[in-house]
């Protein structure tokens, strides 16, 4: 087994409508590597319920499409 860490930019649809990371993954489960996903969300998006809501949906697409385990960040929770 191999690891290795990837960072990937903010564009949210890269993630829940185009197949393009999914096939990512793929290639690098075949390559034996154990993959998992950092959803990083700012904490601007605690103040409002409807933000809130909008910003856990976004998470699932992402985890649903990229069939990956994930992990949740809060940032910027000191502002």
């Amino acid at each position: 087994e191999k690891s290795m860490t990837m960072g990937f930019s903010g564009q949210i649809e890269l993630y829940t409508h185009v197949p393009v990371m999914r096939r990512v993954v793929e290639q690098l489960h075949n390559w034996n590597f154990r993959v998992c996903g950092v959803f990083l969300i700012d904490a601007q998006f605690c103040t409002d319920q409807s933000k809130f809501l909008s910003g856990m949906l976004t998470a699932l697409s992402s985890m649903i499409q990229l069939e990956i385990p994930f992990i949740h960040v809060l940032s910027k929770v000191d502002l």
